[in-house]
């Protein structure tokens, strides 16, 4: 049987990798994003063991709030927060939140675990009604919130020059 030639299909432009260059920020944020891990037990249950209830995990932090108050009203990307983060999987969802809420993530500052360093998290306990209980905070990474490294991300790159 002789063989056949297929027609080669028109070649298609290839996708672009590049994520748009961000408006220009109206407004800095600078300071703590964390995660916030809240454990809501459904009954009564003692500290010394498991129990039936609910995990979730929200973005929290001061500099995380306030930043995303102010998305919230500015709207489009002119806020940008300027927060250190891990490179750990903290620090993956922590950026994919801001994306997923719009916000810009240009100003997160990946900080190595070789460093040492993870993504801010807070562990809340709340009891059956939702009052806390007690938690832990491992805000450590906060001390990479520097001046140097502020005016590295703010001055550095032009397209961060406010208006």
């Amino acid at each position: 049987m002789p063989s056949q030639t297929l027609p080669t299909p028109p070649a298609s432009p290839a996708p672009s990798t590049s994520k748009p260059i961000p408006t220009r920020a109206s407004l800095a944020v600078v300071g703590s994003l964390a995660v916030d891990i809240t454990m809501h037990p459904f009954s009564t249950s003692p500290l010394q063991t498991t129990a039936p209830g609910s995990v979730s995990l929200t973005l929290g932090g001061v500099a995380g709030n306030v930043s995303r108050a102010a998305h919230s009203l500015l709207q489009e990307d002119r806020t940008l927060l300027i927060a250190p983060i891990g490179a750990d999987l903290l620090g993956n969802v922590a950026e994919k939140g801001l994306e997923d809420s719009g916000m810009r993530v240009d100003g997160l500052i990946r900080v190595g675990a070789e460093e040492g360093w993870s993504t801010a998290t807070c562990g809340y306990l709340v009891d059956e009604k939702g009052e806390l209980v007690g938690g832990v905070a491992d805000m450590k990474i906060a001390r990479e919130v520097e001046g140097r490294k502020v005016s590295s991300v703010l001055f550095t790159r032009s397209k961060w020059i406010f208006r």
